[in-house]
């Protein structure tokens, strides 16, 4: 696993994470199985192979070393891949 800052326009700093990444829509039994790309302390970006995970839906999300609640901000395709940026969401 690496942690390298990355440097962008984005309001906050995002680091380099990997791993396999869990979601699980609301309203589904499905279980995607995503890719970890970045993270940042209130979200994170993955990929994965549903189109249709849009923005606004609520996932749950289970990581190796942390888990929660997330809501899609965007949903991509960029070079044959599905990219989503998820927003951490806290009680």
């Amino acid at each position: 696993m690496q942690a390298l800052a990355l440097k962008n326009q984005r309001a906050e700093a995002r680091m380099i994470f990997s791993g396999e990444v869990q979601l699980k829509p609301v309203g589904t039994a499905a279980v995607l199985r995503g890719k970890l790309q970045d993270m940042s302390d209130n979200g994170f970006r993955a990929i994965h192979d549903c189109p249709d995970l849009l923005a606004g839906r609520m996932v749950r999300f289970e990581h190796m070393f942390f888990s929660g609640w997330a809501r899609v901000a965007w949903t991509n395709e960029l070079g044959g891949q599905i990219q989503s940026g998820f927003q951490i969401v806290r009680d």
